[in-house]
């Protein structure tokens, strides 16, 4: 998917999101396109290493703010967030849509 295409879906325009791959890219977060489209860009060590550390500090963040619910309200968010990520989030594992999971292509010869 282009950035444009990506664009269209987000509230942000094109050239926003050009101007924050390209930071990304200059931060070291993401490899450049293998393919010349912004969809190529993969997250390198350095950003898989960021990605962590941010889903980790927002696991902990929600678990402090959760933590004062009852366990019946815990149970009733837990079975929303469920079926809300199998309608928003497609499984990569096994779609194999993501670039990062995708496999490489055939070697040509």
């Amino acid at each position: 998917e282009s950035l444009d295409q990506l664009a269209r879906r987000a509230p942000y325009d094109a050239a926003s999101l050009r101007a924050a791959a390209a930071e990304l890219r200059g931060a070291g977060l993401v490899a450049d396109p293998i393919h010349g489209g912004a969809a190529d860009c993969a997250l390198t060590e350095a950003g898989c290493d960021v990605l962590a550390r941010i889903v980790a500090a927002r696991r902990a963040h929600l678990e402090e703010v959760f933590g004062q619910w009852t366990a019946e309200e815990r149970g009733d968010l837990a079975a929303l967030l469920r079926r809300v990520t199998r309608d928003l989030v497609p499984d990569v594992r096994t779609t194999g849509e993501h670039p990062a999971v995708a496999p490489p292509p055939p070697a040509s010869g």
